[in-house]
């Protein structure tokens, strides 16, 4: 009959639930980062719009 020391099994189980907790939690900061990441690009895409708007408009007051 093998010897096991008392408690090895659960601190076992608590590292496990340690290294499934850091896992999950690098899965959502990589999720949230590509949220802010696509975020940022549509922000300078309707910067762009904008100042091509109000160059447009500039342009157009310019005329009349």
């Amino acid at each position: 009959m093998s010897r096991t020391v008392p408690g090895i099994g659960a601190i076992r189980g608590v590292m496990k639930q340690g290294a499934e907790e850091r896992r999950r939690q690098r899965i959502q900061v990589s999720a949230g980062f590509a949220h802010d990441e696509t975020s940022n690009e549509f922000r300078g895409v309707f910067v762009h719009v904008d100042e091509a708007v109000q160059f447009a408009q500039h342009i157009v007051g310019d005329v009349t």
